[in-house]
């Protein structure tokens, strides 16, 4: 879960605190964080960036990469569909 931990530090953070209590559900969230690594590892980093762009930071697409590749639309469209799983359309987490 360690890309996960670039855009969503405050949830990754929450999931380990979870699992140090004995939370139950703690398996159930990092399972979630670990789907959405594998998504985010195929548009690395130009995917996290654009995740962070959805969270509000003024971040742009620019990479080491010159010309930076775009990213497929089909991999946007899965990159939004695992992030609805953990936020909101303003960027914002939302309970799980």
């Amino acid at each position: 879960m360690s890309i996960a931990t670039n855009w969503l530090p405050d949830l990754v953070s929450a999931v380990i605190e979870k699992e140090k209590a004995g939370d139950v559900d703690a398996g159930r969230l990092q399972a979630k964080l670990c789907s959405m690594d594998l998504v985010e590892r195929a548009v690395r980093p130009v995917g996290i960036k654009y995740l962070l762009r959805k969270r509000g930071l003024p971040i742009i697409p620019n990479t080491r990469r010159t010309p930076a590749a775009p990213c497929p639309l089909e991999m946007l469209r899965a990159l939004d569909e695992c992030a609805g799983m953990w936020f909101t359309a303003n960027g914002e987490l939302q309970s799980t």
